[in-house]
C-alpha cells in the first residue's frame, strides 16, 4: 500500500499486524481513529500515520445475548466504547473477563490486546 493511503482498509490492515494506529492532522495535530477523509477540527485532509498506545478507558458496554447469525457462536459477548489516551473513541470487543460478572469493569481502565477474534475487530481487556 502506498504512504499516503489513509483508508479504513489500511487501519484494518495494522490492526491485523498488532499495531493500533491513527491519523494525525498535519494542520492541527488532532488524532483520528478510524480514519476519515477530513479532520474533524479544521476539515483539512493532509494527515500522517502515528502509532496509537492503546491505554484507554471504558467509557461504556453492553453484553449482547441475542446476536445477529454472523456471531450467534460467539454469543454472549460485550460491546464497548473505548476512549483512547490520546483522544479518539473506538468501538471494540471487551474480553477477558467473566461475562457472568461484570459489573466491575468500569471502575478500573481497559487495554489493547491483539486476539484472534472471528469478526476482525479491536479488542480490550480491563485491568482487573
Amino acid at each position: 500500500m502506498e504512504t499516503d493511503d489513509f483508508s479504513i482498509k489500511r487501519f484494518l490492515k495494522y490492526i491485523s499486524e498488532g499495531e493500533l494506529k491513527g491519523l494525525k492532522c498535519n494542520k492541527c495535530s488532532n488524532i483520528i481513529a478510524p480514519p476519515r477523509l477530513k479532520c474533524n477540527i479544521c476539515g483539512s485532509s493532509e494527515f500522517k500515520w502515528v502509532d496509537l498506545s492503546g491505554k484507554s478507558r471504558l467509557l461504556t458496554y453492553t453484553i449482547i445475548h441475542v446476536p445477529p447469525k454472523k456471531f450467534a457462536s460467539e454469543s454472549p459477548y460485550a460491546i464497548g466504547i473505548v476512549q483512547l489516551d490520546e483522544g479518539p473513541r473506538l468501538e471494540a470487543r471487551i474480553t477477558g473477563f467473566d461475562i457472568n460478572k461484570h459489573a466491575q469493569i468500569l471502575k478500573n481502565g481497559v487495554e489493547l490486546v491483539f486476539e484472534p477474534i472471528p469478526s476482525g475487530i479491536l479488542s480490550f481487556k480491563p485491568l482487573i
